[in-house]
């Protein structure tokens, strides 16, 4: 069944015409799935052993055109230069077009940064881009599941695009148990509830992101499923499947508007899903659960309105094996907690508190600027290789607005910088101890549906 992920986020509306920080803020929902049904039952926590290795193989895909009306777009990449300002020689918001190579390898070198800074070394991830747009047979419409629908439909676009993708990729280089697939696809993410602002959706058959593992596409396939089978006899068993964009514009009464949000926290989570993490908001109402103290929750995927997510949680890092915190089983503890925001986590960063054999406490110190030098983000924006530095929240730069942010966004120096806190000139709310819950056996009873 469909999962849903509904979360209330503040943003600023951007003008079109201008794209300025002029507009009006409002509330928006977003909807998306992450994941429906963990890939397999739980297993233990991960032993920590040295550094792992992931491949990302991505290729760029667009439909039939399409004059519809019911899609963003028509189906087709977007090439254009339309927020371009020639007096910069930069475009005026992240995520801008043209969606070419260049611009999906950006995205890709965030996600590398991303998950090595936060394993701090444990996970290194090297990606394939095939630059080859393919084109499908049918029009987007036809690849889009309805609200309600089961996903099937999204197993049409798995298998046309693969049998496409095989015909110019020698698959027989890659590891079948170490390599995660992206279908990079021409249009916007059916991922945010326009109904909240429109009354309607605008645009119902655009593509929703979601990670597709062998479960799902068993349930597309029949149960004798075991991937997309290559010429070479490979066989794909994984997909994660990512709009181009999250900018969208919405014609509303008081003119046209552009809503700012990127795909980095998508793929990040995408990844997390391939790790074998399981969502970690509650999936029967939709409702954030860990919010922005962790990796797998929308309101972390689209903190800063999608650039950057924080961290993994302590839970998170723990049971990929990343970190091995000190057991406490009794007696008093008084221990100095370091932080795990600084670039490094050793034992030292989080600590477990036993209260029997399943259940206990992890404790982690974490800070949204430990090291007290401000935020810098880094972006590539045409031919330029930007970097801004920030050393506090301000308009335009807070986890709701990032409208002084151009170009894509391929690091930042702190990923905690998205978490929960206040920094300006009147507060200095940077972080504090963080204490999570544990209690394995729930985890492990309501794991396989995806309901933790």
């Amino acid at each position: 069944m469909k999962k849903l992920l509904l979360i209330l986020l503040a943003v600023y509306f951007i003008p079109a015409n201008s794209y300025s920080q002029s507009g009006f803020k409002d509330k928006i929902s977003f909807s998306h799935p992450l994941k429906f049904g963990a890939e397999n039952n739980y297993s233990p926590v991960k032993k920590m052993s040295g550094s792992d290795s992931l491949k990302v193989v991505a290729i760029l895909v667009q439909f039939q055109e399409d004059n519809t009306g019911l899609t963003s777009g028509n189906g087709r990449f977007d090439l254009s230069n339309k927020y371009f300002n020639p007096s910069t020689g930069r475009d005026t918001v992240i995520d801008a077009p043209p969606y070419d190579s260049a611009y999906f390898s950006d995205h890709l070198k965030f996600l590398k940064n991303y998950f090595e800074k936060s394993s701090r070394g444990r996970l290194n991830i090297s990606y394939d881009l095939y630059g080859n747009v393919i084109t499908l047979p049918k029009k987007m419409e036809e690849y889009s599941p309805r609200d309600g629908e089961p996903l099937s439909k999204l197993g049409g676009l798995f298998n046309d695009a693969w049998a496409r993708a095989d015909s110019f990729i020698n698959f027989s280089t890659y590891d079948p148990n170490n390599t995660v697939f992206f279908l990079f696809h021409a249009g916007v993410g059916r991922d945010v509830e326009l109904k909240s602002i429109l009354g309607f959706d605008p645009t119902p058959f655009d593509i929703p992101s979601v990670y597709l593992g062998l479960k799902n596409l068993k349930e597309f396939f029949g149960q004798t499923y075991n991937g997309y089978q290559t010429l070479e006899g490979f066989f794909i068993q994984n997909t994660a499947i990512l709009p181009s964009t999250e900018l969208r514009e919405l014609d509303l009464i008081s003119g046209n508007v552009l809503l700012e949000l990127g795909i980095n926290g998508l793929m990040c989570a995408s990844v997390g899903s391939y790790l074998g993490l399981p969502d970690l908001f509650n999936t029967s109402t939709g409702k954030t659960a860990i919010g922005r103290f962790g990796l797998m929750d929308g309101q972390s995927i689209f903190s800063f309105n999608g650039i950057f997510p924080p961290e993994p949680s302590a839970w998170e890092k723990y049971y990929l094996g990343w970190v091995e915190p000190i057991v406490i089983s009794s007696g008093e503890l008084n221990a100095v907690i370091k932080t795990s925001s600084t670039g490094t986590f050793n034992d030292s960063t989080m600590y477990k508190v036993m209260i029997n054999s399943s259940e206990y406490y992890l404790i982690e110190n974490r800070n949204r600027d430990a090291l007290r030098q401000g935020q810098t983000v880094y972006t590539r924006n045409r031919n330029f290789n930007d970097s801004n530095k920030y050393l506090k929240d301000e308009e335009g730069f807070i986890y709701f607005d990032i409208s002084k942010i151009s170009g894509n966004i391929t690091d930042v120096t702190t990923l905690d910088w998205s978490l929960p806190g206040l920094i300006n000139d009147t507060a200095d709310f940077r972080g504090g101890i963080l204490i999570w819950h544990i209690d394995e056996s729930i985890i492990e009873s309501k794991f396989a549906s995806n309901t933790i």
